[in-house]
């Protein structure tokens, strides 16, 4: 387990445990969910049951506040408004109408191949026949 660092905020002297300044996106079949821990990313449902083992895990950095940014908040807060109205394009995420037909395609994606090589090769064969017998 990593040591306390003493961290000022505001005017205020605290012991925490020191964060990393990244974000960790585990997404399959178009679905992403985010994690502030790698270890939380990979022992996810999604990464663990969903896609057995086979999501993708990518690390991205998250810029951190500003000192200015955090004192504005702070000063925001105890006045009682919130900083900004937010926009009301923000909604919550929603999973893609096909997302259980991608995720069944690729559970499936070795017989869809074979039943498709199979499909070419009787559409050549039939082409043949019918070209041999003009």
């Amino acid at each position: 387990m990593e040591k306390l660092k003493l961290i000022k905020i505001t005017n205020q002297t605290l012991e925490a445990y020191p964060t990393d300044n990244y974000v960790y996106e585990v997404s399959y079949c178009g679905k992403k969910e985010f994690f502030q821990n790698a270890y939380d990313a990979f022992e996810s449902d999604m990464f663990l049951k969903e896609s057995k083992g086979e999501a993708k895990v990518t690390r991205i950095y998250v810029k951190p506040a500003s000192e200015e940014n955090r004192e504005f908040e702070a000063a925001c807060k105890q006045l009682g408004f919130p900083r900004f109205p937010y926009p009301k394009q923000i909604e919550n995420f929603q999973k893609s109408k096909f997302y259980y037909q991608r995720l069944w395609i690729r559970e499936n994606a070795d017989t869809l191949f074979f039943f498709g090589l199979w499909g070419v090769f009787l559409v050549f064969s039939l082409v043949m026949v019918i070209l041999s017998k003009g």
